[in-house]
């Protein structure tokens, strides 16, 4: 008898193995294609991380099926007495019964863990108002309650007057059918991508709202990024040799391949409740960057952000009068100001290039100096409307152009657009948001 039950403990290691190896490997190839991104580049060690990384989704699938099967061994016996109280009624014999307990699994006591099993992790999910828990336990639960019957189905005689039937065996589709039926279901129906998404961010591949340094030549991505999505994301610090400082990235495959995919979006705010819907996404960029040449700043709490806008996108030339298309433009602002936290101070600094100062407001005694702290306290008024009530300081500072970004040059040989296209960088504002520390 050991050694009976040490050859069907081995059966049935062998068996999860296999389905774990068989599950890891198409959710992985499922989600790779999902997200049309495939790691390239990898060495020997990433390759066996990446090996790694399938079977732990296939492990988690074996454990969350299983987490279904027994929390809906209840409703298999609940369907089972039913079914067994409507063939007495009506005086069916001889039929293979369609709702089957297994022999290891009856009793009230197996009913009553089962409910409980299922009663507790539902309440786990509403006492922590977790939506996607509770639409993974769901689908979860369907999953398993889908294997049990299909493992079971037609397998046990029904109920005789005449003596006991000869119990059908398992055909090779009902098996195949108990495989991929609740594999289907979970991919196609389920929740699939925040399971992925979870398995991701516990193997520490997938790293959601941080900081990343770029390198300056992907400046023109960055800006583009900026526009698709509405919100700044590129801070007005430099790092080293000019390295851009981008904020509110969602960095994927990170350490695991040449490439990383670092996504950019703008949600729906989360609404609490259990049967509240997800937050949807409205815009989304996507960025394929050297995981070399990328360096990604992770802290809690976050970095506190410094935005940086063109003067030539918000004011007038030479004036501080702003365009009828920045108030949209400082409405991202705020927007972003606000997903990053609880803001308590905000200073705004206005920048000018070197040219002598020219325009409507020439000879009125204001100069480049004068001309950046009224675009600093144009851009406060805006934004101390817009985010009125949040208990805020604002300062604004004029730096004139004494703290150009970058140095234009001067010589003859440069032709004056070259010269307009350096300059325009000088001509910024930037807004420094200070966050209460509280998160």
């Amino acid at each position: 008898m050991l050694s009976k039950k040490i050859a069907i403990l081995d059966l049935v290691t062998t068996l999860t193995y296999k389905l774990a190896v068989a599950v890891g490997a198409i959710v992985t190839l499922t989600y790779l294609f999902d997200i049309q991104f495939f790691p390239s580049s990898l060495t020997p060690g990433e390759v066996v991380f990446f090996i790694f990384v399938a079977l732990t989704f296939g492990f988690l699938y074996c454990i969350f099926l299983l987490f279904g099967g027994m929390s809906a061994v209840w409703l298999l016996q609940l369907l089972s007495w039913l079914e067994r109280r409507v063939c007495r009624s009506h005086a069916s014999h001889g039929q293979a019964t369609l709702f089957v307990v297994p022999a290891g699994l009856r009793g009230v006591g197996y009913f009553l863990l089962s409910l409980f099993f299922f009663l507790l992790s539902l309440l786990y999910a509403f006492a922590g108002a977790q939506p996607t828990l509770f639409l993974l336990i769901m689908i979860f639960f369907c999953a398993g309650f889908l294997a049990l019957f299909l493992g079971t189905a037609g397998t046990q005689a029904g109920i005789t007057g005449t003596g006991a039937q000869p119990k059908p065996q398992r055909t090779l589709a009902q098996l195949a059918a108990v495989f991929v039926a609740p594999l289907v279901l979970v991919l196609f129906f389920g929740p699939f991508m925040k399971m992925v998404h979870m398995a991701f961010h516990l193997l520490g591949v997938r790293i959601t709202d941080v900081s990343i340094e770029v390198p300056e030549s992907e400046l023109g991505e960055i800006e583009r990024v900026t526009e698709v999505v509405g919100r700044p994301i590129l801070d007005c610090r430099r790092g080293a040799a000019g390295r851009l400082l981008v904020h509110h990235a969602d960095v994927l495959w990170t350490g695991v391949g040449g490439v990383s995919l670092v996504t950019f979006s703008i949600r729906t705010k989360p609404e609490t409740g259990i049967f509240s819907p997800e937050p949807t996404i409205l815009k989304v960029a996507t960025l394929r960057l050297d995981a070399a040449t990328m360096r990604i700043i992770k802290s809690r709490p976050a970095l506190n952000p410094c935005f940086d806008l063109s003067n030539d996108l918000l004011f007038k030339t030479a004036s501080e009068q702003l365009l009828p298309t920045a108030q949209p433009r400082l409405q991202a602002l705020a927007s972003a100001i606000l997903a990053s936290g609880t803001p308590s101070e905000i200073l705004v600094r206005g920048h000018s290039d070197v040219r002598p100062f020219a325009g409507s407001m020439a000879g009125k005694g204001v100069d480049n100096q004068r001309l950046s702290e009224l675009r600093a306290e144009a851009i406060v008024n805006v934004l101390r409307a817009t985010l009125e009530g949040k208990n805020l300081t604002f300062t604004s500072e004029g730096a004139g152009a004494r703290e150009p970004r970058v140095k234009c040059p001067v010589e003859a040989i440069t032709t004056s657009y070259e010269r307009e296209q350096c300059t325009a960088l000088n001509r910024r504002v930037e807004v420094r948001v200070l966050y209460a520390r509280t998160q």
